[in-house]
């Protein structure tokens, strides 16, 4: 493994934001959230901030005023992001059910498993950051968020090249063997929820009304939402693409760039089960060249792994393009057929 210093860096600012974001939004509603001061929800925060310390970094007593500093800097982080969450949430017919939701056997989600030819299986295990619900018609339309401290741009055509499948498969387990827990599952879609401070480029005379519409737009959650009018209208009321990646117009998507319907998620779920099995396969043929991705996304630019794998520049790459959603859609019928 690559040697690192003992310090407060990204890694282990993600491990407590989901844990500070998880901590918060189980204790209370979305509705009491909203009935509180920002002296009580900063209190809140903080008795969770002590609570991460003392469990997973042995408490304050060797801890060096700078990093006292940047963590306790946190907390008006943490409140922002958590007075975002509860004004989604709060215009939203989804609600949380689960938080570290385990795919796993004997857990409360079973393993997505996926026959390999000539006899065993793959199965797929992981933990799932968040699930909401929303039960209507005798349905329970299940949406999968996934917190991000990093960047992250979810495209649909990464599928095509096995990459970013996972928050998918985490669906599509759910979508398989979610019947016990929640009934009747249909999949609502997969989000990303920002979980850093964006940047906001206010000037003096800003009303705070045109800072937070600023703040809306750079937390807004990528993904992929089911094509239809109703979910869509759950997810956000108004349905104006101000927390979630698609808007209405005249009662249909006005970009189809971040929705599929029910058929579509069919095939997206088929073609990515279909890639599990070759990578399977692969693995057990032997096959582990390094051959990282170009292209859209160069592997090698800030990989610490280089004298390793002894991959030299030039050498053989996956090339991974960028495309639209038609064509990804295209694609994915053609390899079912």
């Amino acid at each position: 493994k690559e040697r690192k210093p003992a310090a407060f860096d990204a890694l282990e600012y993600g491990s407590l934001m989901h844990y500070l974001l998880e901590q918060t939004l189980r204790s209370h509603t979305p509705e009491q959230w909203e009935g509180f001061t920002s002296a009580q929800v900063k209190q809140e925060i903080q008795k969770y901030l002590e609570e991460y310390v003392q469990i997973y970094l042995g408490g304050w007593e060797d801890k060096t005023p700078r990093f006292r500093f940047l963590f306790t800097r946190l907390a008006s982080t943490a409140e922002m992001l958590l007075t975002h969450i509860v004004r989604e949430l709060s215009q939203s017919e989804f609600q949380p059910e689960d938080y570290e939701l385990r795919i796993q056997e004997g857990c409360e989600i079973q393993p997505l498993v996926i026959a390999l030819p000539g006899g065993g299986s793959v199965e797929i295990e992981g933990k799932v950051d968040r699930v909401d619900v929303m039960r209507r018609h005798g349905n329970s339309y299940v949406r999968v968020i996934d917190y991000k401290t990093g960047s992250k741009e979810f495209r649909l055509s990464d599928v095509l090249y096995g990459l970013n499948m996972q928050m998918l498969l985490y669906l599509a387990a759910i979508w398989k063997n979610g019947g016990e827990r929640y009934g009747n599952v249909v999949p609502a879609g997969v989000l990303y929820m920002p979980a850093n401070r964006p940047v906001i480029n206010s000037e003096r005379g800003d009303t705070e009304e045109k800072v937070i519409k600023e703040q809306d737009k750079k937390l807004r959650m990528s993904g992929l939402v089911l094509d239809d009018p109703e979910v869509i209208s759950g997810m956000e009321h108004k349905a104006q693409g101000v927390f979630i990646p698609v808007a209405l117009k005249d009662g249909r998507p006005a970009k189809l760039d971040a929705v599929a319907n029910f058929a579509q998620m069919g095939h997206i779920v088929k073609y990515m089960e279909s890639l599990v099995v070759k990578m399977a396969m692969n693995l057990q043929k032997g096959d582990i060249a390094a051959v990282p991705t170009s292209g859209e996304y160069e592997a090698c630019e800030c990989c610490p792994y280089r004298s390793v794998c002894r991959h030299e520049d030039g050498g053989n790459t996956r090339i991974v393009e960028k495309w639209d959603r038609e064509q990804v859609m295209k694609r994915l019928e053609e390899e079912e057929k």
